[in-house]
């Protein structure tokens, strides 16, 4: 009797241990295939959030500087008549803000490229940040005015990118929606610890939240809710157009 129950048992365990080792190669598979899915699901996330970057620094050039091109070519062919010299420095500005969304979208296919090999390139140079914004201002026509509360502060890239992109943004905006004789104030506070941008038109009062792509006003609050601050975009009081932005600065660029 004992030399039958042993083979039994002998041939019982080798089955249970079989089955066992059957079920955990099927665990594993089974872990091995969700991990998969999972990484391709972050892949996925990842390159959605690179694209929606990318199209939204190419909407704020490329947006800003046509509407800026547009609004000086059609200055300048209404004095060309009148004052040849006025028409001419149009048309230097116009070739400028070419020149520097040229410039930026160079950039951004350097960044795209991860080409490294052409540091010493004048068309790779830093973003644009605060320093930048007065001559954007400039740039945009007479019926923007440019004012600046107290020097200039020390900002990390991210945050003088942001401020500059806010700022072009509700200069697109004015140009676009408050009218031919709307006139517009933008502006830079720094305070020790935060950084305000401000453009205040006395347009129409209303503006285009979505230019259509996604990418107008709504690309200004993810901006700025990355960085932390926060964003008001919408009718001011006695009438026009408020874009404004305060946006914490706890890591200063030294």
């Amino acid at each position: 009797m004992g030399a039958v129950t042993i083979p039994y048992l002998v041939g019982g365990r080798v089955q249970l241990n079989a089955m066992n080792q059957a079920s955990q190669l099927a665990a594993a598979a089974e872990r091995y295939r969700l991990a998969v899915a999972e990484r391709e699901q972050y892949t996925r996330r990842v390159e959605v959030t690179a694209r929606a970057r990318i199209a939204r620094e190419l909407h704020d050039i490329v947006a800003h500087s046509l509407a800026v091109m547009i609004v000086q070519a059609e200055g300048g062919r209404a004095q060309a008549a009148k004052n040849p010299q006025a028409a001419s420095e149009t048309l230097d500005t116009i070739a400028e803000t070419g020149r520097d969304a040229l410039t930026e979208m160079r950039r951004i296919v350097g960044v795209l490229r991860g080409d490294d090999s052409n540091d010493d390139n004048d068309d790779y140079t830093p973003t644009p940040g605060l320093a930048d914004i007065e001559g954007m201002v400039e740039r945009a026509g007479d019926r923007i005015r440019y004012q600046q509360v107290g020097e200039l502060a020390p900002v990390s890239q991210g945050l003088g990118l942001t401020c500059y992109r806010v700022v072009q943004e509700g200069i697109t905006n004015f140009i676009k929606h408050a009218g031919p004789y709307a006139e517009a104030d933008v502006g830079v506070e720094c305070a020790p610890e935060k950084v305000r941008v401000w453009v205040r038109d006395n347009g129409r009062g209303a503006a285009a939240t979505d230019d259509g792509g996604g990418h107008g006003l709504p690309g200004m609050y993810e901006r700025v809710s990355t960085m932390g601050g926060t964003l008001y975009a919408g009718p001011k009081p006695g009438g026009g157009f408020l874009v404004e932005a305060t946006l914490p600065n706890a890591n200063p660029a030294i």
